[in-house]
């Protein structure tokens, strides 16, 4: 039987490590804004993070029907989110941070995702980490930002390098 190639993405700061599992990756491409109907869609990033401060991204929220979606807006508004993290948690995967899509083949946050982000900074609780994560899945790339929860900083993180294994099954 063929291998099967199991790929994690990292992306790092100086002070930050976040690594994204590839099937989480392939869920953000299953949303990408194609075409000119396409709606933004997003959801919130689980994970854990361990002793070292790395965090990992294993699972993510969808858009569900009471989001609000529209050709340049997402509005997580379904209750069913916060469901799942419930859920989640049970598991120890924790609330990480946010994703959405934007139309752009190279993602940039837009002055209202900043606002967002800074309220985010203000009022989240990621688990046991001092940061949170925001993922915004252009048309090509994906690009990361961390907001730090103790200075309120907000920096946008690098992707270092694609990393992964084949399995013999």
């Amino acid at each position: 039987m063929k291998g099967v190639r199991y790929v994690e993405y990292t992306y790092k700061t100086d002070k930050v490590a976040l690594i994204i599992n590839h099937r989480v990756f392939k869920r953000f491409h299953i949303h990408r804004q194609l075409h000119n109907q396409s709606y933004e869609g997003g959801g919130l990033l689980l994970g854990r993070t361990d002793i070292n401060g790395t965090t990992r991204i294993y699972e993510i929220t969808e858009p569900m029907d009471n989001d609000i979606r529209e050709r340049i807006t997402f509005k997580r508004r379904d209750r069913r989110h916060l469901s799942y993290l419930a859920e989640a948690n049970n598991r120890c995967l924790y609330f990480k941070g946010n994703w959405h899509t934007h139309p752009q083949e190279v993602p940039n946050p837009s002055w209202l995702d900043g606002l967002s982000w800074k309220r985010a900074i203000k009022n989240s609780k990621p688990g046991e980490s001092d940061y949170i994560f925001f993922v915004i899945v252009g048309i090509v790339d994906v690009n990361i930002w961390c907001g730090n929860m103790k200075t309120f900083e907000i920096e946008k993180m690098i992707q270092q390098f694609e990393r992964g294994e084949i399995h013999e099954v």
